[in-house]
């Protein structure tokens, strides 16, 4: 029964992502354009092209956030990929194959399908590729989406994470922190992304407390990684690698389980 409840526990308090990022020296980038002057070039690049001309036309009730991506589903391709993701959350392939086609010389198909690309390989456990996407998005494709804080806030869980490849764990914390800055506005200091969503900036505040060390520490690396099996079981993946997985969690499940134990007889907090 405790683990049971301690499983319903751990599904729900994850929201994980992961990746592998680059040097932590990367220097932050300057504020930039806010969603509907984004909109506003992207409206003026699909003038001359009639069936995103009139999505864009059609999705004007839609937030300025998310109306050049809700534009772009005019595309059977992106909409077929958006639709798979929309269904497992990790459809790496055709996002590569989007951005190998037609529609990889504009920026705002290739940000929009990147981001989603380093979404996909986050989901995967491919912390190197997601990553790579993720810096892509809030750096050289940052005019082609107004998505650049949620990429910002995805890519430092990916630093706060790095320690689990071996990296410097100070040097990924510090970029971590300094990534999450850029979107919470602190002391004498305002948020780099002109209009951050109030879940993005709870996401970042979460990450910034799991940094300081307030967090649910193993609790949730296990949700983490108990998701990860999850996807590989949903993909088709009840292999010896899934079963092997299932299988530390389950141990380290029972060692928290009965370390708990022992600190409600001893009166323990």
């Amino acid at each position: 029964m405790m683990r049971s409840l301690l499983c319903g526990f751990f599904l729900a308090a994850a929201f994980a992502t992961s990746a592998r990022a680059h040097d932590p020296r990367i220097p932050l980038l300057v504020g930039e354009a806010g969603a509907e002057e984004k909109v506003a070039a992207f409206a003026a690049a699909a003038a001359s092209e009639a069936p995103l001309a009139q999505a864009l036309a059609a999705a004007s009730e839609v937030p300025a956030r998310d109306r050049i991506h809700a534009a772009l589903l005019a595309l059977p391709d992106y909409a077929a990929a958006a639709a798979g993701y929309a269904a497992s959350g990790d459809n790496v392939e055709a996002w590569r194959a989007f951005l190998a086609g037609e529609h990889a010389d504009s920026v705002w198909a290739r940000a929009h399908a990147t981001y989603f690309l380093g979404r996909a390989l986050l989901a995967r456990d491919d912390l190197e590729g997601a990553a790579e996407a993720l810096e892509a998005v809030r750096g050289p494709l940052r005019d082609g989406t107004p998505w650049t804080d949620e990429a910002t806030l995805y890519l430092a869980t990916a630093y706060a994470r790095l320690p689990e490849l071996g990296r410097d764990e100070q040097a990924a914390a510090a970029r971590a922190r300094r990534l999450l800055a850029s979107l919470v506005p602190g002391e004498g200091r305002a948020s780099r992304y002109p209009e951050v969503p109030e879940r993005v900036r709870h996401g970042a505040r979460w990450l910034l407390r799991e940094l300081a060390g307030e967090g649910g520490g193993p609790l949730l690396e296990l949700a983490r990684r108990m998701r990860t099996v999850e996807r590989m079981l949903r993909r088709g993946g009840a292999d010896a690698e899934a079963r092997k997985r299932q299988k530390g969690i389950v141990d380290e499940l029972d060692r928290l389980i009965a370390l708990l134990r022992e600190r409600e007889s001893s009166g323990g907090s």
